[in-house]
């Protein structure tokens, strides 16, 4: 009786664990989902303009797959059905940012969840749609860049980091509080085109560091084609009308009459620190003054890793404090080629030159018109450069120091 008792139990034992092995078979053999992807290839996801693309992975052939969007909170905002699914082949579809109502969805992050059977995936990235652009058109793309049209489109070039932005006409800044474009963290890092526009009556003032229409820049940074005018520009250390510090590229811009001022020291017209690319710029008729050293037309301060070519500052007046003026940098360690000074007004205690108050780098087929004798100085004056520890070869001065 035992041993009957005891097979019974062994054989029911025995089928508990075929029967989980099975179910476990049977679970193994099912469909599910082996990957999903929400992306935006190229510039912002902005609806009427953009699209986003999904994409997805199931393991085994199936029926259908039902595809979600979901917001911040996990709602499905959007549901799409796709039949006759083919294992491990990837599937895609765009979603344009209306609902599956038709009303178009607030603006917001939002992730793709697909659906096979018991089967449950949601992207781990997520996609920034706006419902509603900043901006007159474009969703911020090198081919299909932003337009800027106005002076609070401008100030709202700093949401859209690491995007490409065109002017599309001369914009007035004048009553508008304090425009200036991204921060010390958060560094510009996309393109902005001026189409050779201009934009006026910047006023910013404060003591604060990298001050300037764009605070400061990445080397990825591109800003061409733009002119500015009337600004009036005051902070502390890394002063400018353009750029506070700038580590990219700047091609074809202009300052003119605008007034700089820097309690502290590298304070320019069109740069205030320069470690990048500076060509083809010029500046004309601005006061650009410093309450300490390193003051400029192109940059107050130019880095061993900067650049400045074929840039032309005329009757601009550069002052500093104490010491290192100059026509085009105040401080160089980086290389100047082929710039032009005429009729600038250069003055301040120690280190005053036409091209560089002081210069531990390269100056190089530049010229000085001083026929008014406007280059003044206590001492280290010079028409090229107040303070010469570098290399100068092919300069040419024209005027008299006083």
């Amino acid at each position: 009786m035992r041993k009957i008792v005891s097979g019974v139990v062994i054989l029911f034992l025995a089928c508990m664990c075929a029967g989980s092995v099975a179910t476990q078979i049977l679970a193994a053999t099912k469909p599910s989902v082996k990957e999903v992807s929400i992306s935006q290839s190229d510039g912002d996801f902005v609806y009427g303009v953009s699209s986003t693309k999904v994409s997805f992975k199931i393991t085994k052939k199936c029926k259908q797959a039902t595809v979600y969007i979901i917001d911040e909170e996990g709602n499905k905002v959007y549901k799409k059905v796709i039949s006759k699914i083919k294992g491990n082949k990837t599937y895609s579809l765009t979603w344009n940012g209306k609902e599956s109502s038709g009303d178009v969805a607030s603006t917001g992050i939002y992730k793709a969840m697909v659906v096979v059977g018991k089967s449950t995936m949601t992207s781990t990235n997520g996609v920034l749609f706006y419902a509603t652009s900043d901006f007159s058109k474009g969703n911020g793309s090198e081919s299909n860049p932003y337009e800027v049209a106005n002076a609070e489109q401008l100030k709202a070039v700093s949401k859209h980091n690491g995007r490409s932005f065109v002017l599309t006409q001369d914009i007035d800044c004048a009553g508008v509080s304090y425009v200036t474009l991204f921060s010390a963290e958060d560094q510009f890092s996309g393109s902005f085109d001026g189409q050779g526009h201009t934009i006026k009556n910047i006023s910013i003032s404060g003591s604060s560091e990298r001050v300037g229409l764009f605070r400061q820049t990445t080397s990825s940074a591109v800003i061409q084609n733009v002119n500015l005018s009337d600004c009036m520009i005051s902070g502390g250390k890394w002063v400018a009308a353009l750029v506070g510090a700038n580590s990219g590229t700047i091609k074809n811009c202009s300052v003119t009459n605008c007034v700089v001022n820097g309690s502290s020291i590298d304070v320019g017209a069109l740069t205030g620190y320069n470690g990048g690319k500076i060509l083809s710029c010029t500046t004309t008729g601005n006061t650009i003054s410093g309450g300490d050293d390193y003051v400029g037309s192109m940059a107050g301060y130019l880095d061993s890793t900067g650049y400045v070519s074929e840039c032309k500052s005329s009757q601009d007046i550069i002052s500093c404090k104490d010491y290192d003026c100059g026509g085009i940098c105040g401080y160089s360690k980086g290389t100047i080629m082929r710039c032009e000074v005429k009729d600038d007004t250069i003055g301040g205690d120690w280190g005053i030159g036409g091209i560089a108050g002081k210069n531990e780098g390269t100056i190089a087929n530049c010229v000085v018109y001083d026929e008014s004798g406007l280059i003044k100085g206590g001492s280290a004056v010079h028409g090229i450069a107040g303070s010469d520890q570098g290399t100068s070869s092919n300069n040419s001065y024209y005027g008299e120091l006083s």
